[in-house]
């Protein structure tokens, strides 16, 4: 199928001159001074067998499945603590500076498996003879899953800068895991834009007009190696509210990792004429919120919301499955510059493959078409509402009769399961029973005092093995005026509510995260419920997004986590959980590639059954030649000890089997008499180790499986004060590097 085939050689490279995600302006400091007193080191990664690689990129531009290949990934391990040097500055500031070299690479990138940047820091990245660099990049460029990718820089030496503030030092985290070496020269290929089919009407032609605001939010996508994969666009959601989602295909996941993801906006011609366009309009990063292989869609949220200068439309939807009579698509066909096509018969439903009615089909195209690359675009309604993203088919300016098909918005609105199946949860938060909604811009404020509860960031889980929570929320300020405080208002369950002051600085979009006061709860079911009310001691102007609500289970158990790495086909994997009676009490969610998923049960005393699963047959083993990576891995823990764990090849199913007790966890035996006592204690507990030989560490864990305290033993006989802690059970660990031990303690006055 057309689509299936989008890794191609149409979908290169992406940003010359530009940079790959949100930055700032500035230079490095370095530019502007010298640090000659102390050379800065450079790293050099090791050799590889180039002419190989270029014998299989031969083969693969025959079969014309396989991604376009650049680059080598090399795998490497540079952090501020391993690598480069500090210079502190006379006012207290400082700069962290290293260099990587791979020899005779004509272009360099990296990504970064850990990014975290406290507000005032800045990185810039620059090549030798410094007449390209990128950044600044600052706290901005943060995410959730705190992955980074940064677009290549001509040359085969980088040097990275980072200046971190006096009152931020050692806040900074960065973790560099591989360098993309780039042994064709991206930088001069002739096909950085033009490669589309010469049918293909861009989208600021006569014909575009009335689309304007449609084409603002069609976006292309990029992966980590800058590589031109797909289309989507932004999507508005029934709150109104500016949440960055993002609708694609299923299908443009496959064997890739969206959180490292590039989005690029506004990459188009001026006019009519083929002009190249900007390419350093771009966000870095999403997470998958659901996804549907059967209309093949995929909504994600942008790690970072577009800033205002992009001007980013939030395209409108329809839910309603009424064949249109007319529709227009928007999209980047062969990664080029973003086009517009024209249906102008009415659309009929379809399937994909097979019998179904999950697809709208465009029978052919009156104006334009449709390519590689175009996966995952928007079909507009005669309304200027999205119906449908694009799945596959045969259109082409070479086959002008070729069909389309696009994954209907209606099918995939509620057929799932889940929210991870469906896109009503995301769209509609507070089933208010919406079944289309009109775009929106959020590039200009609509009040002068809107204060926004964006989202309940914690309780982040539906069962919480604890009974102590410490809610924490998002609050962005929609309105035009710098919002400076505001009242947050909270209750669980028919409790009166509460109120804590906010007082802050927040421009028009900018958003914070707040903390509220830890709530002490019994166990059973809860519904928190919070509000924002008086920002800047005024009445607020929009009251639609000032309440959320969140429900979960307090629960007193075992506090289970699973540590799941996947490899680069996450598609073929599954897990499930079950009982002692064989009964299934969780399964997986979407999972992404390469990337460590972790998963925490709260499970009463038992033994119970992890039950991992893989479609094709050849677990999660990694990949060939085209797609490498290492094995996936999976491991179930508690307290901090391994109980089980899996890895490599498995086959088409591997089961872990574990046991959980409050009283202990404890599957090892410790032979050198570890004794503790008095047990229960009041005030003192000595712990004697008979054979102490090199340090112990001691770790004290309350029920819920929460460490609170570590204090190194060095002695035979150690006095541990236990004053500082309330009455109640908790769990010690003591371990060295060879062997470990879990006591339970029992604390009473």
């Amino acid at each position: 199928m057309k689509r299936y085939l989008f890794f191609s050689l149409f979908f290169f490279f992406i940003i010359i001159h530009g940079k790959s995600q949100i930055s700032e302006s500035g230079q490095p400091l370095s530019f502007k001074n010298e640090f000659s007193e102390k050379a800065i080191p450079v790293y050099v990664t090791p050799p590889f067998d180039m002419d190989a690689l270029i014998s299989e990129d031969a083969v693969d531009e025959l079969a014309g499945d396989i991604p376009f290949r650049f680059g080598k990934d090399i795998a490497v391990n540079y952090t501020l603590e391993n690598s480069g040097y500090w210079k502190t500055l006379e006012n207290g500031d400082r700069i962290w500076l290293m260099s990587i070299m791979s020899e005779g690479a004509f272009s360099l990138n990296f990504i970064m498996d850990y990014f975290y940047l406290p507000p005032g820091a800045r990185l810039f990245l620059y090549n030798e003879n410094t007449k390209q660099y990128i950044g600044a990049f600052t706290n901005r460029n943060n995410n959730s899953d705190h992955i980074f990718a940064t677009s290549p820089i001509a040359g085969d030496k980088i040097t990275f800068e980072l200046f971190e503030p006096k009152d931020k030092l050692g806040q900074s985290n960065i973790n560099i895991t591989y360098v993309i070496h780039a042994y064709k020269n991206i930088f001069g290929l002739e096909k950085d834009y033009g490669g589309s089919g010469s049918c293909n009407i861009n989208v600021n032609c006569p014909q575009g007009t009335s689309w304007q605001n449609q084409k603002r939010a069609a976006a292309m996508i990029l992966n980590s190696n800058n590589t031109r994969i797909c289309s989507g666009a932004m999507v508005n959601n029934a709150r109104q509210d500016g949440t960055p989602y993002f609708l694609t295909a299923n299908h443009c996941l496959s064997g890739t990792t969206s959180n490292s993801w590039i989005f690029m906006f506004n990459y188009e011609s001026p006019t009519c004429t083929n002009q190249n366009g900007p390419t350093n309009q771009t966000v870095q990063g999403s997470t998958i919120r659901a996804k549907g292989a059967d209309s093949d869609f995929a909504l994600l949220e942008l790690s970072s919301t577009p800033p205002p200068n992009y001007n980013v439309f939030y395209a409108g939807w329809s839910a309603i499955d009424i064949a249109s009579d007319s529709c227009v698509g928007i999209h980047h066909p062969s990664g080029d510059i973003k086009k517009i096509t024209f249906d102008y018969d009415t659309v009929t439903s379809s399937a994909y493959s097979g019998a179904g009615n999950d697809h709208w089909r465009i029978g052919s195209w009156n104006l334009g078409t449709t390519e590689g690359g175009s996966s995952g675009s928007p079909l507009f309604d005669k309304n200027h509402r999205i119906v449908g993203q694009l799945h596959g088919g045969s259109a082409s300016c070479s086959n002008p009769t070729g069909y389309d098909v696009y994954g209907k918005f209606a099918y995939s609105w509620n057929t799932g399961t889940t929210p991870a199946t469906r896109l009503k949860d995301w769209l509609d938060p507070d089933d208010t029973g919406i079944t289309f909604l009109d775009g929106q811009d959020f590039n200009t404020p609509q009040f002068a005092l809107d204060a926004a509860l964006a989202t309940i960031d914690q309780p982040a889980a539906s069962v919480l093995c604890e009974l102590e929570v410490t809610p924490q929320i998002t609050l962005r300020n929609n309105g035009a005026q710098n919002l400076t405080s505001a009242v947050i208002n909270y209750a669980v369950n028919s409790a009166s509510f509460q109120t804590q002051q906010w007082n802050g600085s927040l421009a028009y979009l900018e958003f914070t995260t707040v903390s509220l006061p830890t709530l002490y709860l019994s166990q059973g079911q809860q519904d928190l419920k919070i509000f924002i009310s008086s920002p800047n001691g005024l009445p607020d102007e929009n009251n639609s997004n000032d309440t959320l609500n969140t429900t979960f289970e307090t629960l007193l158990g075992n506090q289970v986590t699973l540590t799941l790495k996947t490899d680069n086909y996450p598609e073929e994997t599954s897990w499930k959980l079950l009982d002692s009676t064989g009964a299934t009490i969780y399964t997986s969610n979407s999972l992404a590639a390469q990337t460590t998923h972790t998963d925490i049960f709260c499970l009463h005393n038992g033994c119970y059954d992890f039950v991992i699963l893989d479609s094709y047959g050849d677990g999660m083993a990694g990949g060939g030649w085209w797609n490498p990576s290492p094995p996936g891995t999976y491991s179930i823990s508690a307290l901090g000890l391994v109980l089980d764990s899996g890895s490599g090849d498995f086959g088409f199913s591997d089961t872990l089997h574990f046991c959980v007790n409050t009283a202990s966890i404890d599957k090892h035996i410790n032979e050198n008499n570890i004794s503790l006592y008095p047990n229960p204690v009041k005030d003192v507990l000595n712990i004697y180790i008979e054979n102490i030989g090199q340090p112990y560490l001691l770790e004290i864990y309350n029920l819920n499986g929460k460490l609170i305290s570590e204090i190194t033993l060095e002695g035979n006989l150690n006095v541990i004060n236990t004053s500082q802690f309330h009455d109640g059970i908790y769990f010690l660990k003591i371990s060295n590097n060879e062997i470990f031990k879990v006591e339970k303690m029992i604390i009473t006055r």
